[in-house]
């Protein structure tokens, strides 16, 4: 899935910052340190033009934060613990907004540029192209189900693997020997070298918001 826009960072900056926050997160342990860290992140997210993924992705990982902090809550019985664990889940889900705003297309072309091998390249780019995919699948599968009467309940996972996950393989098995058959029709081949029409080139926003990143990061690590 891309949310991405024409204002979007260098993909392989988007990378890069998705593993340097991911990184930068395991580091810092104190509650006040990780707080800070966070929203200086989501200042970095709303100046890379993000603001509307970072909206849609907490409004995910939030919940899902608060559910891992109450069960964390329950067993150890520590607070600070369990805050510590949602601001942590916070972390990650700031390394997917990064990475919600890849364009496929301009990461292969990136790819292509710092002569990465092409296996690597066409794997990450199936991978980006694939998550849509999977998506339309379900809920394709989902309906077909729906319009035959079957009901989905929670409380039977087992009807989940039969009526949904099944047809699912069946299907992705499918789409995998298409993509295969294409690939070979159009005569891809990773032995010879890959040409681009368009550069992606980095520009001074991007090593503007990556040395910001950065600064910001070490100066967190080392008054807090």
């Amino acid at each position: 899935m891309y949310y991405g826009t024409k204002k979007s960072l260098h993909p392989l900056i988007n990378i890069f910052l998705s593993i340097f926050i991911l990184i930068s997160g395991l580091f810092m342990k104190d509650l006040t340190q990780i707080f800070y860290y966070i929203l200086f992140i989501n200042v970095i997210a709303s100046l890379s033009g993000y603001l509307l993924t970072l909206f849609k992705v907490f409004l995910i990982f939030i919940p899902m934060g608060l559910l891992i902090a109450l069960i964390s809550y329950l067993i150890s019985n520590d607070l600070s613990g369990s805050l510590i664990t949602i601001c942590r889940f916070g972390i990650l889900g700031l390394t997917v907004v990064f990475s919600l705003n890849i364009n496929p297309t301009d990461l292969s072309r990136s790819l292509n540029q710092i002569h990465c091998p092409r296996k690597i390249s066409l794997a990450i780019l199936i991978t980006f192209r694939f998550i849509p995919v999977l998506k339309q699948e379900i809920g394709r599968i989902t309906e077909a189900m729906k319009v035959r009467g079957v009901k989905f309940h929670w409380w039977n996972p087992l009807q989940y693997y039969q009526v949904l996950f099944l047809p699912l393989i069946i299907r992705i098995i499918n789409i995998s020997d298409t993509l295969a058959l294409s690939i070979e029709t159009r005569g891809f081949s990773v032995h010879k070298k890959s040409s681009f029409y368009k550069k992606v080139l980095l520009t001074k926003r991007d090593v503007f918001i990556t040395f910001l990143t950065i600064l910001g990061t070490i100066s967190i690590l080392i008054i807090y």
